[in-house]
């Protein structure tokens, strides 16, 4: 009887911390949501830079592809 006496309150006590950090765990998720949060919007500003970032480059390629294409017929026109 005293060992089950004895493993019963070593029970209780384990279940007493599990609770406790449930508790905590509870505790704490609203402020990892709000994290999340912050991130997402973070995130969506960065992805709203890079479009523009691509908006912007996209003439500057297009440029860059017509002036090479240019000097590589003229090379292949004078035989270089």
């Amino acid at each position: 009887m005293a060992d089950l006496d004895s493993s019963t309150s070593k029970l209780d006590a384990t279940l007493e911390r599990f609770n406790d950090t449930i508790n905590q765990i509870n505790a704490l998720a609203p402020r990892l949501i709000a994290v999340v949060d912050r991130l997402e919007g973070i995130v969506s500003r960065v992805e709203r830079i890079v479009g523009i970032g691509e908006s912007v480059m996209a003439p500057l390629t297009a440029t860059e592809h017509a002036v090479r294409g240019a000097v590589n017929k003229v090379r292949r026109s004078a035989g270089l």
